[in-house]
């Protein structure tokens, strides 16, 4: 930890506890809908997809915003917990393409050197454990502030068009490049991960089908940023990227990772 951060620490950090990796996911009651139709929302927190094991505080919320396909962006407010998820109702009011996209405010953990170093081999990222041996790191503790993000891809009516391949603007995003029809069992899905609206290399692509192990599906991302995945069964899926990056001269934290998912059905 760098001097000059501990009194921001002091007043924004979070003891490590394990709620802080667990995934954060948009889980509408239906993901196919008719033009007018109202659906519940959840907003869920945890392992085991889509199950929730902790509740989301409205006051963590930064936005949510539902994407329509000519009406654009809209905020939803209204929150109400129910048992371990945070609810809110939308109204699909035209066909086509449509997405939820939540954001939480950043947080910040503290990790003993033995917690960061094993959260970054779960997760697949060998490379900053040699940048923390390079850098004389690995046997400090360190802070890390952490952003998460989720989107959830709607169908109404039955008009296709592109738009789940648009990007709905998250600072890091997994976009489908696909059409409504292409989400079939047994079809192979190619993804785009965003970081800041470019192609992000090198990041590890997980998910799977609810019901199933958790990050059943794996695939890294290519020079352009893309991953494909192969949807083998129908039914509520979820993909989840992390990026994580060693900060400089930032009086609170010495790593930033940005956790982001999106949840969609796959038909038969």
């Amino acid at each position: 930890m760098r001097p000059g951060g501990a009194l921001c620490l002091a007043l924004a950090l979070i003891i490590a506890t394990p709620v802080f990796s667990h995934d954060l996911w948009i889980v509408p009651g239906k993901f196919v809908l008719q033009p007018g139709e109202k659906v519940r929302v959840f907003i869920n927190s945890g392992d085991a997809f889509p199950a929730s094991d902790a509740l989301i505080n409205a006051a963590r919320i930064e936005s949510l915003t539902f994407h329509s396909p000519s009406s654009g962006k809209n905020p939803i407010s209204g929150f109400v917990a129910d048992a371990k998820s945070l609810t809110a109702e939308i109204t699909a009011s035209e066909p086509g393409a449509a997405a939820l996209a939540l954001v939480l405010e950043p947080h910040l953990i503290r990790l003993k050197a033995e917690e960061f170093n094993q959260y970054l081999e779960d997760e697949g990222l060998p490379q900053l454990v040699k940048l923390r041996e390079a850098l004389g790191e690995s046997d400090e503790p360190t802070v890390e502030r952490y952003t998460k993000s989720a989107k959830a891809l709607l169908s109404v009516g039955d008009r296709p068009n592109e738009r789940w391949s648009e990007p709905t603007g998250l600072k890091m995003e997994i976009v489908p490049q696909a059409t409504l029809s292409a989400l079939r069992r047994g079809a192979t899905l190619r993804v785009v991960v965003l970081f800041e609206g470019k192609p992000l290399s090198d990041v590890t692509v997980v998910g799977g089908r609810a019901g199933t192990p958790a990050h059943r599906v794996r695939a890294m991302t290519d020079s352009n940023g893309e991953a494909e995945v192969v949807l083998g069964e129908a039914g509520r899926w979820y993909l989840r990227a992390l990026h994580v990056i060693r900060l400089q001269d930032d009086p609170q934290a010495d790593w930033e990772s940005f956790w982001t998912t999106v949840t969609f059905e796959v038909q038969t």
